[in-house]
C-alpha cells in the first residue's frame, strides 16, 4: 500500500485519515468496469469525528462493491487511487469546484503541496477503499484540531478517484450531496441523535459551548391543509447557536394544530439549518386520506404510523386500537379476522377529531432479504413487496411469475441470473414489475451468447423499473406485443438493443444506455437508446419519469445512485 499523504495547512493544525482493507466479496464480478461506468458519490452531510486528541470533521465517498471490484478487475487501469479532497466551502465560491481541471490540471488552481501561489486544499489517498456495515465501500477523509476561529466555517469534502493506464490518468470526482458543514453543526446533531459516551459528549460538547450565543437563524414552515393541497408560509426568525427555541403557536379562524406532527421547538443549529413545521388542519374537511399502508399477510404484527393523522386514533375498520406514540399495531388475528386478500383495498381509520379513508395495499410477504425473493418462486401468483434494498448472496431467477412484484422504489443489488433466460425466465400476462431498480444485475448465457438481463420471455406489465447490467446484451429477449412496458430505463455497457426479438412490443417513455449498439429493436413511443452515458444524463433531465432525479453529472433511481459521470 502507497503512503498516505498528510499536510498541515493554516485553517488546521493536523490532518487525518482513516481506513481498513476490503473484505472479500460473496462472489465476484466476472467482468471489468471502466472509471466511467462506476458509481461514486459523497454520503449526505458529513459526520462527527471524535477521537480524544484527533476530533472533528468527517466526510465519506461511497462506492458500490460490485463497482470496486470490478473496477479493480481492469486489467487497462496499472494504477488506482482513492481520496479526499477538503477545504472550506467559502473557496469553492470564490476559486471554483474541486475537479481534475483544478486540482490535477496543467494550470491548476488548487495544491496539497507547498506552492504558495496556489490555494491550499487538503488531499488524503490510498490505493484501498474500506466496506462499511451496509456493504458499501468508502473512503473517508477527516480534519481534525480545527482552530477555534474556524468552529463555524463550512467545510466540504469531495471524493475522486484517479486511474492510470498506458494513455494516461482518468479521474472521477465524486457526486456531492449537500455537505457543505461546520464542526459545530455536526457536533450538535450528533449531540441530539446518537448514543455517546461521556468522553464523546465532553468532545462534542465544547464545539457547541465555544459557538454559544453566536447569532442565527431559525425557519418557521406552517403548513395549512386545504382542499386539493397544501398551502406553505415560512418566516425566519433570529436565535442564537444553542439555544432552545421554540415557535409562536398561532390561531387561525377555522384550523387547528396538529399537535402529534407539528415540530414545534428545536435546539438552535450553527449553519442557519434549523427548521420547525407546525401543521394545521382545516376544520371544514371530515374526510382526508391518510396515507398508503401496506399489510403483511405473512407477518405476525403489522404496524400503521399514524403519527400525521390528526388526534388519537381509537378505530381501525370499526375495530377499537390503541395508538402509541404515534403508532397503531394490528395482530395477525386481527388482520385474520378481516379476510383479506392481496390487492389494493380502502380502510377507514378513526381518530377522535376525523374519519380518515386511507389506500391500504395488501402483499402475501414484505420481502426483507434476498433469501425471501425465493417465494416469487414459491407462489408465483402472489403479490410481493420489497420492504427495503436487499443484496444477493448467490445465483438466483424467478422461474415463471404471474403476481405482482413492487420494488416500493427499493434495489436489487449484484444479483445473477441462475440461467441464461434472465432475472425472470417468463413473466405471464397477468405479471407485473414496479417500482424497483437492479444494480450490477448479471445476465446468464449460453456459451458465447449472454441473454437479456431483466426478462426472457415478457407478456406482463414493466412499469418504473431501472436496470444496470454489466453483461448483458439486451433488457429483454422476447416481449410480446401484449406486452405492457413503461418508464424502463436500463444501462447496459455491453447492450446491443433493449429488446433481442421484436414479437410486436411497444417501448413508451423510457431511454437506455446501449455500449454496444443503437436501437431499441422494437417499436417506440417516446423511447430512446443513446450511445455515451452524457446523453443518458441529458435525457434523464429531459425526460422526468417517476423515481428519476437527475444532475448535471449523475442520474438516481428512487434513492440509488445509477450513473455518476
Amino acid at each position: 500500500m502507497r503512503g498516505i499523504k498528510v499536510l498541515t495547512a493554516c485553517l488546521l493544525s493536523i490532518a487525518a485519515f482513516c481506513f481498513a482493507f476490503a473484505a472479500p466479496a460473496a462472489y465476484a464480478a466476472a467482468e471489468d468496469k471502466t472509471l466511467e461506468e462506476v458509481v461514486f458519490y459523497m454520503e449526505r452531510g458529513a459526520s462527527a469525528r471524535t477521537v480524544s486528541g484527533e476530533s472533528g470533521l468527517r466526510f465519506t465517498a461511497l462506492m458500490p462493491k460490485s463497482d470496486y471490484d470490478a473496477l479493480r478487475l481492469n486489467s487497462d487501469y496499472s494504477e488506482i487511487e482513492y481520496g479526499m479532497l477538503i477545504c472550506p466551502a467559502d473557496y469553492i465560491e470564490k476559486y471554483g469546484a474541486l475537479n481534475a481541471e483544478n486540482v490535477f490540471g496543467e494550470n491548476a488552481v488548487y495544491t496539497d503541496g507547498a506552492d504558495d501561489a496556489k490555494v491550499k486544499i487538503m488531499r488524503f489517498y490510498s490505493d484501498e477503499m474500506t466496506e462499511n456495515e451496509d456493504g458499501y465501500m468508502c473512503f473517508n477523509g477527516a480534519i481534525v484540531d480545527i482552530l477555534p476561529q474556524n468552529y463555524l466555517r463550512q467545510f466540504v469534502g469531495v471524493g475522486y478517484i484517479a486511474a492510470k493506464s498506458a494513455s494516461g490518468t482518468e479521474y472521477k470526482f465524486a457526486c456531492p450531496q449537500d455537505n457543505e458543514r461546520s464542526v459545530v453543526y455536526v457536533a450538535q446533531r450528533a449531540l441530539q441523535e446518537e448514543v455517546l459516551s461521556e468522553s464523546q459528549r465532553e468532545i462534542l460538547g465544547a464545539y457547541e459551548n465555544a459557538a454559544a450565543e453566536t447569532p442565527c437563524s431559525v425557519r418557521i414552515v406552517r403548513h395549512f391543509e386545504e382542499v386539493g393541497g397544501e398551502r406553505v408560509e415560512t418566516e425566519t426568525v433570529s436565535s442564537a447557536v444553542g439555544e432552545l427555541v421554540a415557535a409562536q403557536i398561532e390561531e387561525y379562524a377555522g384550523y387547528a394544530l396538529n399537535e402529534k406532527r407539528s415540530v414545534s421547538e428545536s435546539v438552535a443549529y450553527a449553519d442557519d439549518k434549523t427548521e420547525l413545521h407546525l401543521y394545521y388542519n382545516d376544520l371544514s374537511i371530515t374526510s382526508a386520506a391518510a396515507g398508503r399502508y401496506a399489510i403483511d399477510l405473512s407477518a405476525a404484527q403489522n404496524v400503521l404510523d399514524t403519527s400525521a393523522l390528526y388526534g388519537a386514533v381509537k378505530k381501525v375498520n370499526g375495530a377499537t386500537v390503541t395508538e402509541n406514540e404515534g403508532k397503531v399495531v394490528l395482530s395477525a388475528e386481527s388482520i385474520a379476522a378481516m379476510r383479506l386478500s392481496a390487492g389494493q383495498t380502502e380502510w377507514k381509520i378513526e381518530t377522535e377529531f376525523r374519519t380518515y379513508t386511507a389506500q391500504v395495499y395488501v402483499y402475501d410477504k414484505i420481502i426483507s432479504s434476498f433469501e425471501e425473493l425465493a417465494c416469487l418462486n414459491e407462489n408465483p401468483y402472489g403479490h410481493y413487496l420489497l420492504g427495503g434494498d436487499v443484496y444477493a448472496v448467490s445465483p438466483f431467477s424467478v422461474t415463471e411469475f404471474h403476481g405482482v412484484l413492487d420494488g416500493g422504489g427499493h434495489c436489487v443489488y449484484n444479483a445473477a441470473s441462475a440461467s441464461y433466460k434472465g432475472f425472470f425466465e417468463s413473466v405471464s400476462e397477468t405479471g407485473v414489475i414496479r417500482n424497483v431498480v437492479f444494480r450490477n444485475l448479471r445476465a446468464g448465457s449460453v456459451g458465447s451468447a449472454v441473454y437479456a438481463a431483466l426478462a426472457f420471455e415478457f407478456k406482463g406489465t414493466a412499469e418504473n423499473v431501472y436496470v444496470e447490467s454489466s453483461n448483458a446484451r439486451y433488457l429483454f429477449y422476447s416481449p410480446s406485443a401484449g406486452a405492457s412496458i413503461e418508464g424502463v430505463v436500463g444501462i447496459l455497457p455491453s447492450g446491443k438493443s433493449v429488446v433481442a426479438k421484436d414479437n410486436g412490443a411497444v417501448l413508451k417513455n423510457g431511454f437506455t444506455y446501449l455500449g454496444d449498439g443503437n436501437g431499441s429493436g422494437c417499436a417506440e413511443e417516446n423511447y430512446f437508446a443513446v450511445g455515451v452515458l452524457s446523453s443518458f444524463v441529458q435525457m434523464a433531465q429531459g425526460l422526468p419519469l417517476n423515481g428519476i432525479s437527475a444532475g448535471d453529472n449523475f442520474v438516481k433511481a428512487f434513492d440509488t445512485f445509477f450513473v455518476t459521470l
